[in-house]
């Protein structure tokens, strides 16, 4: 089982790095704007779920339908170390903390997963993902919300469908980069302004 696990993540983790932006990121402009301010601390809650996608776990199925191989692990502790993992490479792994953290935080970030499927349609099945990104302050006062829905074509095989699903997991992860690099210089100086 540890074996598939880290076989899908590393998988995600391919497929994240395709989906980055070619600009490089500088963790020290974004968290550090004036000596005088600590670098900014980011807790990534667990993936928010509800329903058939709380407790179901990756499977491969044969074509008879048919389990081919073990259960791989519920969407939401993948997708969770695979959105820490993608921005410990933007801000670093001091700034970007994994709940539960053992400090306080400056800015949270609540990934909500609302759909993850294949959907079937005339043009071949697709491969669907809906999440929504929550970040809040230290306080929890919303300061601001990214919704990902996007999909891919899903193609007939298991691999084919997982391969899609990772590629849309990483691009879900670039917004939501994005969304925090839009948050971050502000709450910075806020916070400056409040020493």
């Amino acid at each position: 089982m540890q074996k598939n696990r880290r076989q899908v993540l590393s998988l995600l983790g391919a497929l994240l790095a395709g989906c980055a932006g070619s600009r490089p990121i500088d963790p020290k402009r974004l968290l550090v704007p004036d000596l005088a301010a600590p670098p900014l601390r980011i807790v990534v809650e667990p993936f928010e779920v509800r329903g058939l996608y709380a407790d179901r776990g990756f499977v491969n199925r044969a074509a008879d339908r048919q389990l081919s191989g073990n259960l791989i692990g519920p969407p939401s502790l993948l997708f969770g170390d695979v959105l820490v993992d993608h921005l410990r490479a933007a801000y670093g792994s001091d700034s970007v903390l994994a709940r539960p953290a053992r400090i306080g935080s400056d800015i949270r970030l609540r990934p909500v997963l609302q759909r993850l499927e294949r959907v079937s349609g005339d043009g071949g099945d697709r491969a669907q993902l809906v999440i929504e990104f929550v970040l809040n302050d230290g306080s929890g006062a919303v300061l601001g919300k990214q919704l990902f829905n996007d999909s891919l074509p899903a193609g007939s095989t298991p691999a084919e469908y997982l391969a899609a699903q990772a590629q849309l997991l990483a691009c879900a992860c670039e917004q939501s980069r994005l969304l925090l690099d839009r948050t971050l210089p502000a709450l910075s100086a806020m916070l400056l302004a409040q020493r």
